[in-house]
């Protein structure tokens, strides 16, 4: 139950800061240096917002341990961002082969590179102790 809650707070906290880098992206610097630069100045600042989404959530969801459980963190983190960037594409009047269109350009390209470190933060960033299987030494034992 804890990677749940661990996945839906990260997330929360990226979704809020992204969604300001979004409008700060398409009101500011699109207009001044076109989408694909736009995107690529926004790219870094994503990483960091999730570095620091990952970290906060992991200092307080000690009981997420394991690589499998620090991915799954990621991974339901990610369904939840798809969805609501489904949900924000038909709000906005795009259609889904439009945004499919989009996904198939340069600047789109950079915006699923950054959704693969989203997924992966977590992981990459728990400290090793947290890393470490939560079920260790449960394994098979072998009988002499």
């Amino acid at each position: 139950m804890a990677v749940l809650g661990a996945g839906a707070l990260y997330f929360a906290i990226v979704f809020v800061i992204a969604f300001g880098f979004g409008v700060l992206r398409t009101l500011l610097l699109e207009p001044l240096l076109g989408e694909t630069l736009a995107v690529a100045c926004e790219v870094p600042f994503l990483i960091a917002a999730f570095v620091f989404a990952a970290r906060f959530v992991l200092r307080r969801f000690t009981s997420v341990r394991g690589a499998a459980s620090l991915l799954a963190m990621g991974v339901i983190a990610l369904v939840l961002q798809q969805s609501a960037e489904l949900a924000m594409v038909m709000l906005s009047g795009q259609t889904l082969q439009s945004h499919l269109a989009y996904l198939s350009t340069l600047a789109g390209r950079l915006y699923l590179s950054a959704v693969v470190v989203f997924v992966l933060a977590p992981l990459a960033l728990a400290p090793r102790r947290q890393r470490k299987s939560a079920d260790r030494g449960s394994g098979p034992r072998s009988v002499e």
